[in-house]
C-alpha cells in the first residue's frame, strides 16, 4: 500500500492549496457522515426485505467510517474511491428501485456534487495537512559523504 500511495501523489500541497484540499476533505467528509446518518436513521422504513436493511446498513456504517478517513486524510485514494463506489450504489437503490418522489434527504443533485468532490479529491490527494502525508510525504535524504572526500577534507 505504500508504494501505491507513493506513486498516486509525488507532491504533498502545502500552504494556501493544502489549506484549500484540507477544507476540500472537511467538507466531503462531513457530508458523507451526515449523509451515512441520514441513511442509518431510516433503516426503519426499511420494509422490502432483510437484504436491502443489511445493505443499508452496511452502506450507512461504511460512508461514517469513509467520512472520518477522508476528515482525517488517510488512504486518501481508497477511501474517495470506496465512498464513491457507495454513493453509487446508493443512487441505485433510492433512484431505480424507488420512484424518485420517495425520496428524502439529499435528493440527486446533492448526491452527485459529492461524487464529483470525491473524485477530485481521489485524483489530487490529501494535501499537506493529512494522515498520508506524515505517512507517505516528504522526507529528508541525507546522503553521506563518500570516503574519499572524508579523506580529503583531513
Amino acid at each position: 500500500m505504500r508504494t501505491i500511495l507513493r506513486k498516486n501523489y509525488t507532491t504533498f500541497p502545502d500552504g494556501i492549496t493544502g489549506v484549500g484540499l484540507l477544507l476540500l476533505r472537511i467538507a466531503a467528509g462531513v457530508a458523507t457522515i451526515l449523509y451515512g446518518g441520514i441513511l442509518l436513521m431510516s433503516l426503519d422504513s426499511v420494509k422490502h426485505s432483510q437484504y436491502s436493511y443489511l445493505s443499508c446498513l452496511v452502506l450507512s456504517l461504511a460512508l461514517i467510517f469513509g467520512g472520518g478517513l477522508l476528515i482525517l486524510g488517510g488512504i486518501m485514494p481508497f477511501a474517495a474511491i470506496g465512498i464513491a463506489v457507495c454513493m453509487v450504489i446508493e443512487v441505485y437503490f433510492r433512484f431505480v428501485r424507488m420512484s424518485p418522489l420517495q425520496v428524502n434527504g439529499f435528493g440527486l443533485t446533492g448526491l452527485l456534487l459529492l461524487l464529483s468532490i470525491l473524485i477530485a479529491l481521489a485524483l489530487l490527494g490529501p494535501g499537506a495537512y493529512s494522515i498520508d502525508a506524515r505517512l507517505f510525504g516528504r522526507r529528508r535524504i541525507f546522503i553521506p559523504a563518500s570516503k574519499k572526500e572524508d579523506q580529503q577534507q583531513l
